[in-house]
């Protein structure tokens, strides 16, 4: 799998989102990346980062994954996750990235990741085409098991 880093936005206005976080109305930046498969699209991932925790994160080279450069270059360390997946229905500028045609399926996955504190250090969306993706789920049962 290979990936682009698309980075189309200084860091303006533009470029930031507000989301719901512990700390109101915090300002992240965002990281968009096309992925690949044998050289072709199948995903568009937007990631948000507190600013605060991540200072300069879209000027540094994005190699590797992003959980490990928050942690060695940040000392962010993700614990926890949550997501959701659902299937979509792709707009037509992310249909037209991702090569495939106008209106095809797709599944969004949209997912926060938190510190062993419960802090918010990611949100992030992301578009896979429902024609090669696949997603593998694996859940902790807590022991004993409880009755419902």
């Amino acid at each position: 799998m290979s990936t682009e880093v698309t980075r189309p936005l200084p860091l303006t206005a533009a470029s930031r989102v507000r989301v719901r976080t512990s700390t109101p109305k915090a300002s992240r930046p965002a990281l968009h990346r096309l992925r690949f498969a044998d050289d072709e699209p199948i995903a568009l991932e937007t990631s948000y980062f507190p600013s605060a925790l991540t200072p300069g994160l879209l000027e540094r080279p994005l190699t590797g994954t992003l959980w490990h450069i928050l942690r060695t270059h940040y000392g962010v360390v993700p614990a926890d996750a949550s997501a959701v997946i659902e299937s979509i229905v792709i707009d037509d500028t992310s249909c037209a990235r991702l090569k495939i045609r106008s209106a095809s399926n797709g599944i969004l996955l949209t997912r926060r990741t938190y510190t062993a504190e419960g802090r918010c250090i990611e949100f992030a969306r992301h578009v896979y085409r429902a024609d090669r993706a696949s997603f593998k789920v694996e859940a902790r049962i807590p022991v004993p098991v409880e009755d419902a």
